[in-house]
């Protein structure tokens, strides 16, 4: 499952991109209505953009705030916390690659280089990642919102 989301929604779109799905926000510089996303879901609060999508499948949110949205979008399609699970970039969406300890010394604090045996780094931008207390916050924040942790391999094609 692919997403477009409007910048009215970039949060809900980092959220999204830490669940694991690959999600475009779009910036009013992009030509969102480009058929390069036609094979993505919109999900925007806007009416007006809502009824110019020219593609296939889009859903309007009238939430505020991104637990709310979430709660949302979750009547329309069954996310979860899946397999995929931090596997993109929060910052520009790109597939994450393992990084050895040694890779990372010169590029995170002593204390986390010492403290953490698994990095990240984003094959685009460069972001350096790693599963400290956040992701566990994370976690416990996306099951409280109803969103289980299972197997999403199957569900949906990319």
């Amino acid at each position: 499952m692919k997403f477009l989301v409007d910048t009215m929604l970039i949060k809900l779109g980092r959220y999204l991109r830490f669940l694991g799905y690959d999600t475009v926000i779009v910036t009013p510089e992009t030509d969102w209505k480009s058929s390069a996303h036609a094979n993505r879901i919109f999900v925007t609060t806007s009416r007006k953009h809502f009824e110019q999508w020219p593609f296939g499948e889009k859903i309007l949110l009238h939430s505020q705030g991104v637990e709310n949205q979430l709660r949302e979008l979750r009547e329309f399609i069954p996310l979860s916390i899946g397999e995929n699970f931090l596997s993109r970039c929060s910052r520009c969406n790109a597939v994450l690659e393992p990084l050895s300890r040694e890779a990372v010394l010169p590029q995170v604090p002593p204390l986390v280089a010492k403290n953490f045996e698994h990095f990240y780094r984003c094959s685009q931008c460069g972001k350096i990642y790693w599963e400290g207390g956040h992701v566990k916050r994370l976690k416990q924040k996306l099951q409280r919102l109803g969103l289980d942790e299972q197997n999403r391999k199957g569900d949906y094609d990319d």
